[in-house]
């Protein structure tokens, strides 16, 4: 594998993946970017050793998602703003595969839905807190919620169910 090859291959598959792992972490912009960078110096080892995968993105995704959840069993503090909160904490029953699951589900979502699912699940901010950051009233929240967690039910019930056939 060349170096051209390379950069191409990163060129093509940087945008795309940050957007998916931007959608994982709520647009959580450092960590977004430790992770991507995370994924790449794997690529970069992995790839000049065994050649590139078939589907380059879908190997970045895979690896990014292992990086995420290695993240959150280590509960690395990350910046937010002027807060620190700490990543998800996966002794609380939550088990690697689901939160694999949920950041799919996350993905296929639209960053809108994907962040106030996050604000109010995660993060646990009150309806008044994303009114107000947001700009909008705690009744149009409210609308927004249900409607991201009807499209987020939508995104997993397909999953739930290959899984119930394939085990």
């Amino acid at each position: 594998m060349d170096e051209h090859q390379l950069i191409d291959t990163y060129r093509d598959t940087v945008q795309p993946l940050y957007g998916t792992v931007a959608g994982w972490t709520s647009g959580d912009r450092a960590l977004t970017e430790d992770i991507v960078q995370e994924t790449f110096l794997r690529a970069l080892k992995s790839w000049r050793k065994q050649g590139l995968p078939d589907n380059p993105l879908a190997w970045l995704r895979t690896v990014a998602r292992n990086v995420l959840v290695s993240a959150a069993r280590t509960k690395r503090p990350i910046a937010d703003n002027d807060r620190v909160a700490t990543m998800p904490d996966l002794d609380s029953g939550s088990e690697p595969e689901d939160l694999i699951t949920i950041g799919e589900g996350m993905d296929a979502l639209n960053q809108d839905q994907a962040r106030i699912l996050t604000a109010f699940h995660v993060e646990g901010r009150t309806m008044r807190d994303i009114a107000t950051h947001e700009g909008i009233s705690e009744r149009a929240v409210e609308g927004r919620l249900r409607r991201a967690r009807e499209a987020m039910r939508e995104q997993l019930t397909p999953m739930e169910q290959e899984v119930e056939t394939n085990p």
